[in-house]
């Protein structure tokens, strides 16, 4: 009984000792995030696997065919949602709204995808818009905090334009400059 106690006493001092040898826990400074601009919205246009493959921490992710709608299932037509209240609505859930800048990110400054956005964006009423490549955008900012915000979700707006409008916009302009894009029919 007698060496089960020195036992017992000796596996006590060990840990102990051990526990007195650990390091203390290493603090982590948490930076505040990077803003680009106060009222500015990184938005990343290209397809969600690269943009879960990689992508600038804060930034949100539009894929512009998750705006369509199936139109005709055996033909496979697809257009642009019609409810552009929903559209809006979806967009402000991303933080996006005419008081914001939207700084649309993909490969090229001037990728296809950019283009789109940016076209459909100035029809819902917003002016400030700005077309960026990832690695522009990564050089402007080197040696800074490369971390940015992530927009907080907005309230829809109203767009200004007249039913009519709308409407037209959807069936006839969309076509040529969100489903596809044709730079004469666009600009």
């Amino acid at each position: 009984m007698n060496k089960f106690i020195k036992s017992l006493v000796l596996l006590f001092f060990s840990l102990g000792l051990l526990a007195a040898c650990q390091q203390k826990p290493t603090k982590v400074i948490d930076e505040s995030a990077h803003v680009y601009e106060k009222k500015a919205v990184l938005i990343d246009t290209r397809n969600p696997f690269l943009y879960e493959s990689f992508h600038i921490e804060g930034s949100q992710n539009l894929w512009w065919e998750d705006f369509l709608v199936l139109t005709n299932p055996k033909k496979k037509t697809r257009v642009l949602d019609p409810d552009l209240l929903q559209t809006v609505e979806r967009l402000a859930s991303k933080g996006i709204h005419p008081d914001k800048t939207i700084v649309l990110l993909n490969d090229k400054a001037d990728a296809i995808e950019n283009k789109k956005w940016k076209w459909l964006l100035s029809y819902l009423e917003i002016d400030t818009i700005e077309m960026k490549s990832i690695n522009d955008l990564k050089k402007s900012l080197k040696g800074q905090n490369n971390r940015f915000a992530v927009a907080e979700p907005q309230k829809p707006w109203k767009l200004l334009t007249s039913e009519d409008f709308q409407k037209d916009l959807v069936t006839k302009k969309a076509k040529n400059c969100f489903l596809q894009w044709k730079p004469k029919d666009c600009l």
